[in-house]
């Protein structure tokens, strides 16, 4: 059995293997095959063709998706039935029937019968349990062990599933699992934090699919007793539901999944899913996936029988971090980051350009099926390269490429400007740039590439590299000489990792015949990923929208209010945060540059989101680095930056719990004003600071309608 995911995991499960799983189909070749057509514009068919030929030797293609209609795109792809032949074909597909839930199988009208029997829920569990492994959720480290949330339990292995839930595709698929748990009336709980962003796609998904809107909530550490988990829930009995479903994230010993099927001796309607278990299966509730793991209880000294002979690494019972309480670091700002991105965001921000927009939703390339892409940060390409200074930039960076015979660009509304900076750069016949759809080239394309020599593929932004790099690879096939060049005015991708998927391609001699890079950017930054999920207007909406019914008075009104603004697909405009950033204020004398709100929050956002990223990159058992909040909140006097930074860190950024109590002094103490207190609280709210000095702040300063709304928030 072979879980494939295209551009972004592959798994091969076997006898014997540490997730108890072993070879569902012996003697038969059987292939999960995702092709994630979400993400770009290439057919089904096109991306099962480009896998090597001995993957596709298979006696069982099962192909993988989401979207209402992906069933008819299977049988309608014509290069899928061309290329697959007799090998059988079945479609996994989620449901979008509100009476029938459960992800279903179906056979395209061409494809050859299968003799082999597949077991939907069997597909469940390997889908899941490849996510797992190739994510790196799991830990071990020679010589070490873990100490368990539970405290109860030891174990040589640590699976943080949080680490495999940091893309949206793999959530919307994880969701098809879960819908067919709820009803019009179920809430969803998750144990942990980590789960929210899975929590809040299974709401978004169940309301497009059913016109259900599940509420949505999770601990906020794991919960020591009985009566703090009874406690929550009657909290959480705010949102009016009648029946909940409780996530665990993974099962170690069992005792939170025990303690809340309890409950339902007390009358509460509950019913108990686990993501990922850890024992053999058994008698319990229903478990997605296994990854065995050896444990050890602990006795009364709080030691196992391995702690003489291993070093106990222990797991944060509120973030899920792995740490040793030796091998912390605090991190402040990246300055020399903000300074060296301070320019470009002056140039964005200049009058007349006005390049930066939040929280907007913005058109893909003609071809795209996805049509629109939701941004937590969009730039105007068109509108800065009206900048002298940017454009110079531009224009420096493609005249260090040699000229080529023809370019292509995505047909989307930049193209135009984008032509024009190209034109100008080498002088070429406008005629020989070409913008294209996204999709299949016509035959004058096919025509003009295969007589060229040098091809430069260019598009005005460049996040995760999908629409550019299916340009490369169809200019390649049409024309396996071609020699070609990429250009982007901005590379804004979300980390290391998609700035790497988009090199890889363009990797070759450079224009003095050095190996190098055949790639090149006006500028470069990271930003959030598009999408929900990497939005923080969209979790505030959601946050607001899963606690309006627990809110009365001036705070209900305000979260109204706030969520009138929060639900706009146009873009937000300033104020951006619940308090303090009037439209004609500027960061004066900042190392971000002097901005306006807008500007602003994306400069913060865009340090933190390269932050972010590092800290994942050197997050391991032997350091965990955190960023420094009280140093950030005596650095920065403009909110709108402070509030830029807080929403773009996770929590596991911002809280380490051993610290609590110094970041709680520090929030107690320092001279914050009123927009400052505000945003620290929000982020309090969220999980990321601790809660109970702002509470203590909040009610002394008064701040009628916010306060209210935040202590309100706080206290549910």
């Amino acid at each position: 059995m072979r879980c494939h995911s295209v551009a972004h995991y592959e798994h091969a499960f076997e006898d014997g293997d540490s997730c108890g799983l072993g070879e569902p189909f012996p003697e038969r070749r059987v292939m999960l095959f995702d092709p994630r057509v979400e993400r770009g514009s290439q057919s089904v068919g096109e991306r099962w063709r480009q896998l090597d030929a001995s993957k596709r030797a298979v006696d069982l293609i099962i192909i993988r998706g989401s979207s209402a209609d992906f069933a008819s795109q299977v049988e309608a792809d014509e290069v899928l039935r061309d290329v697959v032949k007799d090998t059988p074909v079945l479609v996994l597909a989620g449901s979008w029937d509100p009476d029938d839930r459960a992800p279903h199988l179906s056979r395209p009208e061409w494809a050859a019968e299968s003799d082999i029997d597949v077991d939907i829920a069997l597909l469940r569990n390997y889908e899941l349990a490849t996510l797992v492994i190739e994510s790196d959720a799991v830990y071990r480290a020679p010589n070490c062990h873990f100490r368990l949330p539970s405290s109860s339990y030891h174990a040589e292995t640590f699976i943080r599933l949080a680490d495999a839930l940091d893309d949206y595709t793999d959530l919307v698929r994880l969701a098809d699992w879960v819908l067919p748990l709820l009803d019009p009336e179920t809430a969803l709980l998750g144990d942990n934090g980590s789960l929210l962003g899975l929590l809040a796609v299974v709401s978004r998904e169940a309301l497009h699919r059913f016109g259900w809107k599940p509420p949505v909530a999770t601990f906020n550490k794991y919960p020591s007793d009985s009566e703090s988990i009874r406690a929550f829930i009657d909290g959480f009995r705010a949102q009016d539901w009648r029946r909940l479903l409780f996530l665990v994230t993974v099962s170690s010993s069992g005792s939170i999944a025990g303690r809340v099927e309890a409950l339902r001796e007390e009358g509460i309607d509950v019913e108990v899913a686990i993501l990922c278990g850890t024992d053999p299966p058994g008698n319990g509730p229903q478990c997605f996936t296994r990854h065995l793991v050896e444990r050890w209880k602990v006795g009364t000294n709080e030691e196992c029988p391995r702690c003489p002979d291993l070093q106990c690494l222990i797991v944060d019972p509120q973030t899920y971090e792995v740490r040793a309480s030796m091998n912390s670091a605090l991190m402040g700002i990246d300055i020399e980051e903000a300074k060296r991105c301070a320019p470009f965001w002056e140039a964005a921000d200049r009058d007349g350009i006005n390049a930066v927009s939040l929280h907007i939703e913005v058109d893909t390339a003609e071809g795209n099926p996805a049509g629109t892409r939701h941004l937590a940060v969009a730039i105007d390409i068109p509108a800065l390269l009206e900048d002298e200074w940017f454009r110079d930039l531009c224009l420096t960076q493609l005249r260090e490429q040699p000229p080529p015979d023809l370019v292509l660009i995505p047909r989307h509304g930049a193209a135009s400007a984008l032509r024009e900076l190209i034109v100008e750069a080498h002088g070429l016949d406008p005629m020989k740039v070409l913008d294209v759809p996204v999709g299949e080239f016509n035959d004058d394309v096919l025509t003009a590439v295969g007589e060229s020599r040098r091809l430069l593929v260019a598009d005005e932004v460049v996040i995760t590299a999908e629409t550019l790099v299916t340009l490369r690879r169809r200019a390649y096939e049409a024309n396996r000489g071609l020699e070609i060049w990429g250009f982007t005015p901005l590379l804004r991708p979300p980390s290391k990792l998609e700035q790497r998927h988009l090199f890889r391609p363009f990797q070759g001699p450079g224009a003095d015949g050095e190996a190098g890079m055949r790639f090149a950017y006006g500028f470069t930054l990271f930003l959030p990923p598009p999408g929900p999920v990497g939005c923080p207007w969209c979790a505030e909406r959601e946050l607001l929208e899963n606690r309006l019914a627990g809110l009365h008075g001036s705070a209900r009104d305000l979260a109204k209010a706030r969520l009138s603004r929060l639900r706009s697909t146009g873009g937000l405009s300033s104020p951006l945060l619940l308090r303090g950033d009037a439209p004609e204020t500027r960061t004066e004398g900042s190392y971000f540059g002097e901005l306006r709100p807008e500007a602003a929050f994306a400069a913060a956002s865009a340090v933190a989101q390269r932050q972010k990223d590092a800290f994942q990159r050197d997050r391991g058992v032997n350091e965990l680095r955190y960023f420094n909040v009280p140093l950030a909140m005596e650095a920065l006097f403009d909110t709108v930056l402070l509030g830029g930074m807080l929403r773009t860190f996770d929590r596991r950024d911002l809280r380490e719990i051993g610290r609590d109590e110094e970041v709680g002094r520090a929030l107690g103490e320092y001279q914050l004003d009123e927009a400052g207190l505000v945003e620290a609280a929000y982020a309090a709210i969220t999980g990321k600071l601790p809660g109970a000095p702002l509470i203590e702040r909040l009610r002394r300063t008064g701040l009628a309608q916010q306060g209210e709304l935040l202590l309100a928030l706080l206290d549910a």
